[in-house]
């Protein structure tokens, strides 16, 4: 916020101020307001007062959290264009894999390191902040429709490059499912007689999975800090000596309950899962496979 003092008058500055508070800064929606009907504010806290814990975690929203996520859930405008990275879009946001109940209370209590998100551990009782997790729970992050078959999903980028064929043609998807081979086994076949293009997934790989990842295959991508559990590190000795190719068709192709790693398997086929998994494992987890004709 700049200083206008240098180019309005006083009066000016305070015609422009009467003209927001009578425009915009309805009564409904003062915190006066909010706490007459939820409860009383202590600090930047909120204090419930005969309300149900309903009540007081949408208090509690929309006093502390509507700022920065809109009313609506789903982020304010001024944040996601101001903020980087822009706060959380809870109606687009999975409250089985990305944000389980345990990790929203996690990042209410103690912040997000990286982010604008402060910790309001200080500033919220346990019960409040509970509360306020579960009003956003229930009113925001409801389930989604069921998208067509083959449709892609719009986080999904096509991973269109000048590196192999690596495009999502939109293939049917395969049927192929079974349990990962975790005996040791390094040079286990891909499954339903697959055999992967390590260009191919090469470049869905540096297009889609280095954001988490990392080019190297370490598990540190630009995304990684904020995530936890951590993404998979396929440097580690103990990961290069279980995840030959079934594993990680299988953990690509159906993702990693309670982690961030997403199911492809709803928005790939079979083939292009097998190439990616070719990929990680030649160059990453088995990088001495006799397969291995990639340029180091």
């Amino acid at each position: 916020m700049t200083a206008w003092n240098s180019q309005l008058s006083d009066d000016q500055v305070a015609a422009l101020v009467d003209y927001i508070r009578i425009n915009f800064m309805k009564a409904e929606a003062t915190p006066s307001a909010m706490v007459a009907e939820h409860g009383t504010l202590a600090g930047r806290g909120i204090v419930a007062g005969s309300g149900t814990v309903a009540e007081s975690g949408k208090s509690i929203y929309a006093l502390t959290c509507s700022v920065c996520h809109g009313e609506d859930g789903s982020g304010a405008l001024w944040g996601k264009t101001s903020l980087k990275p822009a706060p959380v879009n809870f109606r687009e946001a999975d409250p089985q894999r990305a944000l389980t109940r345990e990790r929203m209370i996690a990042s209410v209590t103690y912040g997000r390191p990286g982010t604008a998100m402060t910790a309001y551990s200080t500033q919220l009782s346990e019960q409040q902040i509970t509360a306020v997790v579960d009003y956003i729970r229930t009113s925001f992050m409801t389930a989604k429709p069921d998208r067509p078959a083959g449709a892609i999903p719009e986080e999904t980028v096509h991973a269109a490059t000048t590196v192999g064929t690596a495009v999502l043609h939109g293939m049917p998807r395969d049927t192929y499912t079974s349990a990962p081979d975790t005996s040791g086994k390094p040079d286990l076949p891909l499954p339903a007689n697959l055999a992967g293009n390590i260009e191919t997934g090469m470049a869905f790989y540096l297009q889609n999975c280095t954001a988490c990842h990392g080019n190297e295959g370490d598990g540190n991508g630009p995304r990684a800090y904020f995530i936890f559990p951590k993404p998979r590190n396929f440097l580690l000795p103990a990961n290069q000596a279980r995840l030959n190719r079934p594993t990680l068709f299988r953990a690509i192709k159906e993702g990693i309950p309670g982690r961030e790693m997403p199911a492809w398997g709803k928005v790939l086929s079979d083939q292009h899962i097998a190439d990616i998994a070719e990929y990680v494992f030649q160059t990453f987890t088995n990088p001495d496979s006799p397969g291995d004709v990639m340029a180091r």
